[in-house]
């Protein structure tokens, strides 16, 4: 029975869990938006209808491994983390990156940041201040042409 116990005990505990990146939109304006959201482990895109949100949800798979009898600490592991989000305002052709932001155009952004255990939820609030930024973008005549036919 000794022999059994410590075999069970000297065998590291292993496996797999993920950690989701949640990029959640919430569009507070009657304006179209498409959002393309790029991050380490792959793009997302999504449109969104105005007075509506829209959630773009990233995965990355943690491995790890731990004795059965700790002490151990439990690390959490990488999260995906964000490139860049870009915002297309269809409605009247106007284009949002967030790369480079003055303080005065970062006041006009509303943005809230959960964080729980191996899931965060970054939630971007699209209102009409945070509209103000964004840039004539003409080229989104070609890229969405099936918008624009209507």
């Amino acid at each position: 029975m000794f022999l059994s116990f410590l075999i069970n005990c000297s065998c590291d505990r292993k496996g797999v869990v993920d950690n989701t990146y949640e990029d959640e939109i919430i569009n507070k304006t009657n304006k179209e938006l498409f959002i393309v959201s790029y991050f380490d482990v792959k793009n997302d895109s999504a449109y969104c209808h105005g007075n509506d949100s829209v959630s773009l949800i990233f995965v990355k798979k943690v491995y790890f491994s731990h004795p059965i009898i700790g002490p151990y600490n439990i690390d959490e592991g990488e999260y995906p983390e964000p490139k860049i989000i870009n915002i297309y305002n269809i409605s009247d052709t106007t284009f949002f990156t967030g790369r480079s932001m003055t303080e005065d155009e970062k006041k006009l952004v509303i943005s809230e940041y959960i964080l729980g255990f191996r899931h965060h939820i970054e939630k971007l609030y699209i209102t009409d201040g945070f509209l103000t930024l964004f840039k004539k973008d003409y080229s989104m005549l070609n890229k969405f042409k099936e918008f624009y036919k209507k």
